[in-house]
């Protein structure tokens, strides 16, 4: 018998896993600990052009953490199969909103294959 496709559910499931150990990386700035969630030969869209790999996404990604003036906070996270649109809002200090922006992900059984973001301001 052929081996069973995977389902969304089956995705999700996946996806979930890798979200739960990458979004507290990226919030922290821990550029290994997003660099193991990320596949060798991961893609990623950003506002500037695009990235290929795993260092220089995890780098791109690390870059939203603290030593951008603030926390980030997860708003929103839409899984869909493989795929996950998060809503992130940057907060300084006080907690006064510095920024909003979101991620889109692909996730896959080794971590996140594809990526795009962008910020709203």
């Amino acid at each position: 018998m052929p081996p069973r496709h995977p389902s969304d559910a089956d995705r999700e499931r996946v996806a979930a896993a890798v979200l739960q150990r990458l979004l507290p990386a990226i919030a922290a700035g821990d550029r290994a600990r997003v660099e193991a969630e990320l596949t060798d030969g991961c893609g990623w869209l950003a506002p500037e052009g695009g990235l290929t790999g795993r260092r220089a996404v995890a780098g791109r990604l690390a870059r939203l953490g603290p030593g951008a003036g603030g926390r980030i906070e997860w708003d929103r996270v839409q899984p869909s199969g493989a795929h996950v649109a998060l809503g992130w809002t940057r907060r300084d200090g006080a907690g006064a909103s510095r920024g909003r922006g979101f991620l889109v992900l692909e996730i896959r059984r080794d971590g996140v294959v594809f990526g795009a973001e962008d910020e709203l301001g």
